[in-house]
């Protein structure tokens, strides 16, 4: 059981990550933030000299090109969690087994069985709950649905999930072409790190990366540390001999209810415990679509 274990050390960090950049993104702009973030990332490759690096070139170029669409997940993401409540945007990551679900049946034909159409609807069922606060002025049963479509930052939200899915399939099929989750992880994160800084100068110049490290340097490294560490538990409890792949996903999921509580009540959230019921639904849907 020890990839649960793992599993649930991504589901802590990915939760403590969330916080942070919630409290540096109050006073910081997405793409600042990703840049001095990616500073970090630019010194990985050294300081992990064990790093297996003696790869095909293609292995390279497919993991420069999940680069590129982490980015604009990422991008997303920064955006959403700047721009609303995290007890509201965060729980929306467990629609990502949806979109999986959606994207297996449109490009391999595969339908869903009995108790994945039961996760479906827990997860419109959390889903709905969770907008109903955002519904106010709206009349009708599909006000929550029309709030979600009619909020940017929650189909920021959104855009962010479609693009995690479909970078998910390629890094589980990157990892079993023999790529070490590790490295695969390191790398990932320093060509992150190369094309936010890159983005970064090419708009507002070096300087600002600099003046965001001198403010608030030591929050940025602890959100980019956890980020890491999330990212190395969870391909290591893919990668694990006999691990439940099928769990892993779930468990790591439990992130968006710690975040959710933790976050709520730090920042003083509105309709907390409502929105708790509903990652909770949410979270049950995630383990019947994905078993």
């Amino acid at each position: 059981m020890l990839w649960a274990l793992y599993a649930f050390a991504a589901a802590v960090m990915q939760a403590a990550t969330s916080i942070i950049d919630k409290q540096v993104l109050q006073h910081e702009h997405a793409l600042e933030y990703g840049a001095a973030k990616g500073f970090f990332a630019l010194f990985l490759v050294f300081a992990f000299p064990f790093l297996d690096l003696g790869y095909h070139w293609t292995a390279f170029v497919a993991i420069y090109a999940l680069s590129i669409l982490l980015l604009a997940g990422g991008q997303y993401y920064l955006k959403s969690v700047r721009h609303s409540e995290l007890s509201s945007s965060i729980p929306l990551m467990n629609l990502s087994p949806l979109f999986l679900l959606i994207i297996a049946y449109v490009l391999l034909g595969e339908r869903p069985g009995p108790v994945s159409v039961v996760g479906v609807l827990l997860l419109v069922t959390g889903t709905y709950f969770l907008q109903s606060g955002s519904a106010s002025g709206r009349k009708g049963l599909l006000a929550p649905f029309r709030a979600l479509a009619a909020s940017r930052y929650s189909l920021y939200m959104i855009f962010a999930i479609i693009i995690y899915s479909f970078t998910a399939a390629f890094i589980k099929a990157v990892i079993s072409f023999g790529v070490d989750p590790v490295s695969l992880s390191v790398l990932l994160l320093f060509f992150m790190g190369v094309n936010y800084v890159f983005l970064e100068s090419m708009k507002h110049g070096y300087e600002e990366v600099f003046w965001d490290l001198k403010r608030d340097g030591k929050r940025i490294f602890l959100s980019f540390m956890a980020g890491l560490l999330s990212d190395v538990s969870l391909f290591l409890a893919m990668a694990m001999p006999g691990a439940l792949v099928g769990l892993v996903i779930p468990i790591k999921r439990t992130s968006t209810f710690m975040t959710a509580l933790v976050g709520g009540r730090l920042f003083h959230e509105r309709r907390l415990g409502v929105k708790l019921l509903a990652c909770a639904v949410m979270l049950v849907g995630v383990v019947l679509v994905v078993l």
